[in-house]
Order: structure tokens, then sequence, then C-alpha cells
């Protein structure tokens, strides 16, 4: 008895579904290394946290200035997930990961003048803020 249309028949299949579902390895995207060297993470609490006017001033802002320091490799604006589970902090407003080439491109962004409007503009809207950076390892 030949199997062989049977078997290409079924590893079609497989195959289809499996992409389908996300499941081959053909398919599969690669994770990447985050392009720079220095991160920057920023965590701000909102004075009025649910005050959607405040946080479109902040947001608007927030954009405005980090579209214009050129030494900034890439960046992200994000709330909270709502993931709650014990070891994750939901408590903020807002986060902000900035990264950069190296701490001279970290420098240069702390002394610009459009890090300096946003803060002077926007540091009425918010109780707290909270940094950590780090470098690559390896």
């Amino acid at each position: 008895m030949n199997s062989s249309p049977r078997r290409s028949f079924v590893k079609k299949t497989v195959l289809g579904l499996s992409a389908w579902l996300g499941f081959s390895s053909f398919n599969r995207p690669t994770a990447e290394l985050v392009n720079g060297s220095f991160v920057h993470v920023v965590y701000f609490w909102m004075k009025n946290p649910d005050v959607t006017e405040e946080k479109q001033v902040f947001t608007k802002n927030l954009k405005s200035f980090l579209d214009q320091v050129d030494v900034i490799r890439s960046y992200h604006i994000g709330e909270p997930a709502n993931t709650p589970r014990e070891v994750v902090d939901n408590s903020y407003s807002f986060a902000l990961i900035v990264i950069f080439d190296d701490v001279s491109g970290h420098d240069i962004y702390q002394e610009h003048a459009e890090h300096k409007k946003f803060i002077a503009d926007t540091q009425h809207l918010w109780s707290k803020v909270q940094i950590y950076d780090s470098v690559a390892v390896g």
C-alpha cells in the first residue's frame, strides 16, 4: 500500500496548522537585542491620573521633546499594562524608556534645552518620578 499521498497531505496539513497557530520554527520571529548600550527608564506618577486633559498635555509635551533630541536611538511611552502580580508595580501613571548609543548620548539628552523645557512645562502635573538607568552587559 502506497502511503506517499497520505503522508504528503498530513505533512502539509500539520505545517499549515503550525504556521497558522504560530508554532512553526520556520515562522517564529527571533528576539532582538536592544540597539544601543544605554537604557534610561523613567516612571511618572501623575498628581491627577484620572484627568484626561492633563494626561494629554503631558504626553504631547513628552513626544514633542523626544522627537527633537537627535541622540535618542528609540523610545517607548506607555501606561501600566494591568498585569496584577505580586512582583509587578502598576502604581505609576506613565513609563518612558529611552535608548541611547552610549552614556554620552544620555548626558547630552539630560542637558538638552528641550528636556529642560519639558520638565519646566510639565513638572506641575506629576507628584513623583523614579529613574532607572542601565548599561549593556557582555
